[in-house]
This record gives C-alpha cells, sequence and structure tokens, in this order.
C-alpha cells in the first residue's frame, strides 16, 4: 500500500501482544497506553478507545487527544487489539473491524478473512477510528502466540508490494447487542435469532454478543 501507515497498539494496557510483536521487529508503533501497561490494567480511569473527543480530566480522555496528535491526520492508522479469550473463539481467530466503508481495501490487504462493518457503534463514535482513517484488528485472544504472528503478518502483507487482496473475505455488518444468554460462537450462524455473533462473551462489555449479518458488499 502507498498510504502512509501509522500502527497503534495498546489502546487498552491488557492487550500488549501486538505491542511486543511490533518492538520485537524495531517496527515504529503509538503506544496508547502505556500508564496501564504499566499498571496491568485495562484502563486507570476510562475506556481509551472510547475516549476520542470526550471531554474530561480523567487520564484516558486527557490521553486521547495527546495520541491523535502523534498521528498525522493524512496518515492510515492500523490499532492492533486483543480478546478475552473464552468457549466462544478460537485462540488465533483474527478479524477486522471497520467504522467506514471505504477502508475496506486497506482491510482487505491485511489478509485476515473476516471482516467487520461497526453499523451499529458500541463506542458512540468515541472511538480511535472514528477520529483518523483507518482499520482495528482483533489479532487473536490476549497472550496468545497467535496475536503475536497475526500482528506481524498483518505488517508484512500491508507493506507488501504484492497488492495482497482477500477474494473469500467474508463481510459481515453489526447492527446490534444482546444481552440473551446463548450458545454463541464467533462468526457461526446462531439460528435461533438468526445472526451471526461477534465478539461473543467478551467480559470487558455489557453485552453478551454484538449481533451481525453477512452482506456482500458495506452500504455507507
Amino acid at each position: 500500500m502507498n498510504a502512509d501507515i501509522q500502527y497503534v497498539t495498546s489502546l487498552h494496557g491488557n492487550e500488549f501482544i501486538p505491542t511486543l510483536a511490533l518492538a520485537s521487529q524495531g517496527i515504529k508503533q503509538h503506544v496508547g497506553n502505556p500508564r496501564a501497561i504499566k499498571e496491568n490494567k485495562r484502563w486507570i480511569d476510562s475506556d481509551l478507545n472510547a475516549a476520542f473527543g470526550k471531554e474530561s480530566t480523567d487520564y484516558e480522555t486527557t490521553r486521547a487527544p495527546e495520541l491523535l496528535k502523534e498521528i498525522p491526520e493524512e496518515s492510515t492508522v492500523i490499532d492492533f487489539h486483543t480478546y478475552a479469550p473464552n468457549d466462544s473463539n478460537k485462540a488465533n481467530d483474527a478479524f477486522v473491524i471497520l467504522v467506514d466503508p471505504s477502508m475496506l481495501p486497506v482491510a482487505l490487504a491485511t489478509g485476515i478473512k473476516h471482516i467487520v462493518y461497526m453499523r451499529h457503534s458500541i463506542k458512540k463514535k468515541n472511538a480511535l477510528i472514528h477520529h483518523r482513517n483507518g482499520i482495528s484488528i482483533e489479532t487473536g485472544s490476549h497472550g496468545s502466540p497467535g496475536a503475536f504472528d497475526t500482528t506481524l503478518a498483518v505488517v508484512q502483507n500491508i507493506t507488501s508490494d504484492s497488492n495482497l487482496t482477500v477474494h473469500d473475505a467474508v463481510l459481515l455488518e453489526v447492527y446490534g447487542t444482546t444481552d440473551k444468554p446463548g450458545n454463541y460462537i464467533n462468526f457461526e450462524f446462531f439460528k435461533e435469532d438468526a445472526f451471526y455473533p461477534v465478539l461473543a462473551g467478551e467480559n470487558s462489555y455489557s453485552f453478551t454478543a454484538m449481533m451481525a449479518r453477512r452482506v456482500e458488499k458495506f452500504e455507507s
């Protein structure tokens, strides 16, 4: 890709594997929440990835504009995350999140099959990628070797001259969340309520799963 790529890691302090992966190769990155990493917490006062554009005196809300100043407005952000391991996912399941359908070519260039459009925004438009063009990537579960390897594979794919595109990509559009208990497995169709679960069982959120539908293309 020809775009100015900026890598962001550890917006949450317990999602440090991508930080370590990039550091192991000397790849420049913006570490979002170094204080939370140091204190081994997800955040200090609030969710940094829901603090962009807000006004408050808490640590994360004051850190958010500082981070935006580090990232040129014309750049493309690749924001790396990990998720909590549970029975609803596999340790090495990775997927891409976007909030702007125009970022689909960037998502396809990562080499990751599942691409999720957050039409229903659980971050109330206060996530990093609501304020900088780019995508977020859930690279795997917290602490997993798969998350480490996926992070480096994404960088290799994004910076490759081969113009990699995933031709068998699965496009999913999130339209809501559910609090209803169920035997949800990420990306496996849940027949009872007719939706594809995303982030099922993630213990950092109040919902049980995000509800998504499969689509052929993303509409704005």
